[in-house]
């Protein structure tokens, strides 16, 4: 028995759209940059707080490309 059309096409998953990946990066950028001027505020020195931003940035848009990239490749282009 098959299953219906109609419910074979709503099921499979679609690629994800690039306001959502937007939406990911900008969101966690942002408050990574708020994050870091509330440490600057609380006396931390420059340079760190520079590098601990940075750090968070580059290595989680790295996560973010990745998994973005690897969910959209299992899908099939419509």
């Amino acid at each position: 028995m098959d299953i219906p059309k109609v419910l074979a096409t709503a099921s499979r998953p679609k690629r994800l759209s690039l306001g959502f990946k937007l939406f990911c990066y900008l969101g966690y950028d942002l408050g990574t940059l708020i994050l870091s001027v509330a440490f600057l505020l609380q006396g931390a020195p420059p340079e760190r707080t520079l590098f601990i931003y940075l750090g968070n940035v580059i290595v989680m848009n790295f996560v973010f490309w990745m998994g973005f990239k690897s969910r959209d490749r299992g899908v099939p282009s419509s």
